[in-house]
């Protein structure tokens, strides 16, 4: 029985990772005249949002940002629901008391405009996102299981990206590994040594309801 389950957001709750890069380049080329291709854009993550912006930008880069949010929440239209069978699952672990939390390196503002617009905001007992300064994965799932007071070796951490099962098991919990996105490097998230890995999301809903019904 899982005590705790907590989940990264892009590419795992839902397929918002498109999202991201076109609001990005829609802000970097706003503010700089810069077009950048999704693969350029992507080599800026690690840190949220402002990091990015921060670094891509420049001076004035605090303008950018609430112009990523202003494109990320109107791009959102297009992805009004998470993956299939994730509401089923958050639902269920609602209702046996499983404490459910998001832990993710986007801005908590980003954050809140998807789980918002996802109508899953409701279904977390906690939400950390990322820092400006880059990747604080492990640090941030310390802090759930903290709070939760809960054991690492009985939670899980679900993400779609080889650095989420590194983190992870830095933190001590069980590396599920969100391989259900189009986007998602199949290959290298095998590499990467998730304890358990997943292709469907309707696979792994089932298999986590089956892991915390009584």
């Amino acid at each position: 029985m899982l005590s705790g389950v907590i989940f990264d957001l892009d590419g795992t709750l839902a397929d918002t990772l498109d999202l991201c890069v076109e609001a990005f380049q829609v802000a970097i080329a706003e503010h700089t005249g810069d077009r950048l291709t999704p693969s350029e854009v992507v080599a800026l993550w690690g840190p949220t949002e402002e990091g990015v912006l921060r670094s891509a930008v420049g001076a004035g880069w605090e303008d950018s940002v609430e112009t990523f949010l202003a494109e990320y929440q109107r791009l959102h239209v297009a992805v009004p629901e998470p993956f299939p069978g994730i509401r089923d699952a958050l639902d269920h672990l609602r209702s046996v008391g499983v404490p459910a939390a998001v832990v993710t390196g986007k801005g908590p503002r980003s954050a809140r405009i998807s789980l918002d617009v996802l109508g899953i905001a409701d279904l977390f007992g906690a939400v950390e996102a990322g820092s400006i300064n880059g990747a604080v994965k492990a640090e941030k799932i310390t802090r759930i299981l903290e709070m939760w007071n809960v054991s690492p070796q009985t939670t899980i951490y679900v993400g779609d990206h080889p650095h989420d099962a590194t983190e992870a098991h830095k933190a001590g919990t069980i590396a599920v590994a969100a391989a259900w996105s189009s986007h998602t490097d199949v290959d290298a998230v095998r590499r990467s040594g998730p304890d358990e890995f997943f292709d469907s999301s309707l696979d792994f809903a089932s298999w986590l309801i089956g892991m915390t019904s009584p």
